[in-house]
């Protein structure tokens, strides 16, 4: 079985792999990066988060190929579904689950990544982002590919907010969804090695997440009215439909 890890730029994406990693390792199952490096996987994932661009037929048939022979392991990816992720999916060939984010803290979080990424020199991915009108206007282009994997059904939606509040419970959650045979203390284990505070002990970890500050509401603070006004013109529907408050 492949599992897709799809997620919102912005949203812990780089996070939510590793922990559905070892929980698939905890599991008895395969460490993706043992995967791509033992079927030569590596000009097609990226990074350490096993991280896939848009998956053509032809990515996709090499990606299944470690699945035909009996292994299961996640990939990372933020692109939107393709009609044969959507084919395999009903094959049985294919699991998928995606994290998302309130949309206005996807915005900040990219514009303040994005002046980060601008003084060491660097424009793509965020770098681009000067304001944070730019930043609302990528959030909904973001939503758009949310908007796609939501319509096929039957994946795992997560929402970023409840993994920060209630990591094992919604670890437990993806446990069954994808049908693992782990404990409760095995969970608990993999949620306190991923949890900030471990992280943040580590400076190579540290860099890998992305962590920024994390507080889900502090767009209310830093955002001003008009911000707010335009976010709400641009990303409301979307909002309304993921579950958040104006």
């Amino acid at each position: 079985m492949l599992i897709i890890a799809a997620g919102m730029q912005k949203s812990g994406t780089v996070w939510f792999f590793n922990l559905i990693n070892d929980l698939l390792i905890s599991a008895g199952f395969d460490n993706a990066r043992d995967i791509r490096d033992k079927y030569n996987l590596d000009k097609i994932l990226g990074y350490r988060s096993c991280e896939v661009g848009k998956i053509s037929p032809e990515v996709l048939e090499r990606l299944l190929e470690p699945h035909r022979v009996g292994h299961r392991y996640v990939i990372k990816t933020h692109f939107p579904p393709s009609n044969e992720i959507i084919e395999a999916m009903k094959n049985g060939d294919i699991q998928v689950l995606y994290i998302y984010r309130d949309l206005r803290a996807v915005a900040l979080s990219a514009y303040e990544y994005g002046k980060e990424m601008r003084a060491r020199g660097i424009i793509k991915p965020f770098g681009w982002i000067f304001t944070i009108d730019l930043g609302i206007l990528y959030a909904r282009k973001l939503a758009n590919t949310w908007q796609q994997w939501c319509e096929i059904g039957d994946i795992f939606m997560c929402r970023y907010e409840d993994l920060m509040d209630d990591a094992i419970g919604q670890l437990s959650s993806i446990a069954n969804y994808l049908t693992l045979n782990v404990s409760s203390k095995q969970i608990e284990s993999i949620v306190e090695a991923h949890s900030r505070a471990s992280i943040e002990k580590n400076e190579r970890l540290k860099a890998q997440f992305h962590f920024n500050i994390g507080d889900p509401q502090r767009f209310r603070q830093v955002l001003n009215k008009r911000q707010l006004m335009f976010a709400d013109l641009i990303l409301g529907r979307y909002l309304h439909d993921m579950g958040y408050a104006s």
